[in-house]
């Protein structure tokens, strides 16, 4: 395969607004609330506090680590909250800075990348994730599914270079996982992870490749209205001897 870059280095990012499929997402995600209140299904949610430190105003900038990486992480003190708020979810400072309404953490609902080719990116955008061609690109470990991912070094793997410009492109989303299916097999079963999402009562897969392989966390979904692509990020891989 290709060289691991060093960095990836973001030249342009688009917001999409596609209202049809942001209708079809809203909806599907308030199905999957109602099931689990139903159910009472207990959820999977960051409860990563980060603390204020005195005397920082909104818009001064935190530093803290990030829980996906382990790596520094800079966020901004928020408006919203203060005075009085002496700490913050990391998701919420995170999304404080995006525009849209803040993720459901009741539905499990969160930001994910998802690598993809850049011929594809009109047809995700304008039309809708075509499920049968998701994996065709590096596998379907779990299944033939939606991949998105924690961190975008993973997602980069799903991606491919433009030729005419030499950039690669990613999609960040909104995700509603609801009840996830948990698995840190090496080597799972794929039609054990459909059949668990399509007919067991679960709304996504978790793939715990950090905990059997040292590497990331990946997540697959069987149904197009639990992602919405809310920004393509046009990217280039960059490596020490490119750098030079």
């Amino acid at each position: 395969g290709e060289p691991v870059p060093d960095r990836l280095e973001v030249v342009q990012v688009v917001e999409v607004a596609n209202e049809e499929m942001w209708v079809d997402y809203l909806v599907r995600r308030e199905a999957i609330k109602e099931e689990l209140l139903l159910e009472a299904a207990a959820l999977v949610a960051t409860n990563d506090q980060v603390k204020i430190p005195p005397r920082h105003s909104p818009g001064m900038a935190v530093e803290t680590e990030s829980s996906v990486s382990g790596k520094p992480l800079t966020v901004f003190v928020p408006e919203a909250g203060f005075p009085g708020v002496g700490a913050f979810h990391l998701q919420y400072l995170i999304e404080s800075g995006l525009p849209g309404p803040c993720t459901e953490t009741a539905v499990n609902e969160v930001w994910l990348f998802h690598g993809t080719r850049p011929m594809a990116v009109a047809g995700i955008t304008t039309e809708n994730f075509k499920i049968d061609l998701a994996g065709s690109h590096a596998g379907s470990l779990y299944g033939r599914g939606i991949y998105a991912a924690e961190n975008c070094t993973k997602a980069d793997e799903y991606s491919g270079v433009d030729r005419a410009s030499g950039l690669c492109t990613m999609l960040l989303c909104r995700v509603t996982l609801g009840k996830l299916f948990y698995t840190a097999e090496v080597a799972p079963d794929a039609r054990q992870c459909e059949e668990a999402c399509l007919s067991g009562g679960f709304h996504a897969v978790l793939g715990d490749r950090k905990a059997c392989r040292g590497t990331f966390r990946e997540f697959c979904l069987f149904d197009e209205d639990q992602i919405y692509p809310n920004f393509v990020v046009h990217y280039k891989r960059v490596s020490a001897q490119s750098a030079r």
